[in-house]
């Protein structure tokens, strides 16, 4: 994993992680690259900052990911660290209809029989878990947004339409990285554990949630509904053909929701300056601009696999519903 580190009072933080969140959450956390790749002097006070890239498990071997969290906790525990703040994601609380804000201590779903990035990121919070780590925080944001931030997701916000499942109230709530720092750096400092969860959150720190229709506003998108059986037997068809990392399941996370109250943080005094309607904004401003997007080459077929199979699925829905009117 490449690595970063600052000095912060009488700690060392060192943020590990792969992927364009963990270098921006780095950049902003240790601007000075005072280490080298691969190589963090991890000493009984440093604070580990692990940044698990869950975006970009689709483009990843199965089991990798979990394999490299092993190896930073590893050798945390080989250098006595005390303090761990892991970032994974409000996946693991699952995305369905109806679904309320969930809470900091809400248990996480369960997995049996889910394929998709749900269970990987299930099986590293479950490493976390059992890790021995005197003080874990683990901290589980919702979609993420931010510069050259480009996911299955966002490119959802990018695609011809924006995909609607019938009967299904659908509330979107993001977050942007540099809003994910300021959260990083309350969990230090105030030195909270546990679970934690972050999302936008508006002045009085309520979630700041998005329906569809304003999501498709704040994206300058029209909606396109279609039935849920029609919207997951053509994800999982473009699945069967390659055109989509991932099956039907991980759609689910685009089309119910899957929000959070971030009451811990808000608790703390942790509040975030970029609402959720201007973080659709900025993903759709970044789309616009030629050449914005920066990814790694290995990330990239999947992720544009995956924004392909997203135009794909609305088109189709599009051509289906037209057909259906003649």
């Amino acid at each position: 994993m490449s690595a970063g580190q600052v000095r912060s009072g009488r700690s060392d933080v060192v943020v590990l992680g792969r992927g364009q969140v963990a270098r921006l959450v780095r950049a902003a956390l240790a601007p000075e690259a005072l280490v080298p790749d691969d190589a963090p002097p991890l000493t009984p006070s440093t604070v580990l900052v692990l940044v698990v890239p869950v975006a970009e498990l689709p483009a990843r071997r199965p089991g990798e990911v979990l394999a490299d969290v092993r190896a930073a906790l590893d050798a945390a525990r080989a250098a006595g660290v005390e303090r761990v703040v892991a970032i994974t994601s409000a996946v693991v609380h699952g995305a369905a209809p109806g679904a309320l804000p969930h809470d900091d201590d809400a248990p996480p779903t369960a997995a049996d029989g889910v394929r998709g990035v749900l269970p990987e990121v299930l099986d590293v919070e479950s490493e976390l878990a059992v890790s021995g780590v005197a003080a874990l925080t683990v901290l589980r944001p919702t979609v993420l947004v931010g510069p050259g931030v480009d996911t299955a997701l966002t490119r959802h916000l990018t695609a011809p339409r924006l995909l609607v499942v019938r009967g299904a109230a659908h509330r979107w709530q993001m977050l942007h990285v540099d809003d994910l720092v300021e959260a990083v750096r309350v969990v230090v400092e105030q030195g909270l554990t546990g679970a934690v969860t972050v999302g936008a959150v508006d002045a009085d720190g309520a979630p700041d949630l998005l329906t569809a229709d304003e999501t498709a506003a704040a994206a300058g998108l029209r909606t396109i509904t279609v039935p849920a059986a029609t919207a997951f037997s053509m994800a999982e068809s473009l699945h069967r053909a390659r055109m989509l990392p991932a099956g039907a399941q991980d759609l689910a996370f685009a089309v119910y929701p899957w929000t959070v109250t971030a009451a811990r943080l808000v608790e703390a005094g942790w509040r975030s300056t970029t609402s959720s309607a201007a973080a659709v904004a900025q993903v759709r401003d970044a789309a616009a601009v030629p050449g914005r997007r920066k990814v790694d080459a290995r990330d990239a077929a999947a992720l544009g696999a995956a924004g392909a199979a997203v135009a794909v699925l609305a088109t189709a829905a599009v051509w289906r519903r037209r057909a259906g009117g003649r």
